[in-house]
């Protein structure tokens, strides 16, 4: 998905090897086409992450929470078609926000600028994103809410009536 970035951007993922002790396990380079060297080599700025708790946690939560709520499973079913593609949607965001961050943090590579006063905003949403795992597993909670919730499942799991006189 990210590993052309329009015309001159490009973004390689490729594994790290296995170190025992250390959740990271994929490598990010990012790099402008244009400046490709005469001996083939490409600069490039790196960024290493873990897919376990950039992806793998967020998913495997949703996909927990929806086949645990007490619903039919038809509406189960639904629930989990639009929350994987809600939840990968927001992984697909937090890959993007790392490659934006690059960008925008090194001086030779000023492919993708971004407004200055765009550039707080970009540090909050990297320090709460990114920096914050709990921010992770947030997300895919909104997500399931709103995925497999609709107005009354709550009374109706609660055994409450609803009010009849309205």
């Amino acid at each position: 998905m990210f590993g052309s970035i329009g015309s001159r951007a490009v973004a390689v993922f490729s594994p790290l090897p296995k170190n025992h002790g250390s959740p990271v396990d994929t490598s990010m380079n990012v790099g402008d086409r244009e400046m490709l060297k005469k001996d083939g080599t490409l600069p490039t700025v790196n960024q290493e992450f873990s897919t376990r708790y950039m992806g793998y946690m967020p998913t495997v939560l949703m996909i927990a929470l929806v086949v645990a709520t007490p619903l039919p499973w038809r509406r189960r079913a639904w629930a989990l078609l639009w929350g994987l593609f809600f939840t990968h949607l927001f992984i697909a965001s937090i890959i993007l926000l790392m490659i934006l961050n690059l960008y925008n943090h090194t001086d030779w590579l000023t492919l993708l600028q971004l407004p200055s006063f765009l550039l707080p905003i970009l540090k909050a949403t990297w320090d709460i994103f990114i920096y914050q795992v709990a921010a992770r597993f947030f997300v895919p909670v909104l997500i399931w809410i709103l995925v497999t919730f609709r107005s009354g499942d709550l009374h109706q799991m609660m055994g409450i009536k609803g009010d009849s006189s309205s």
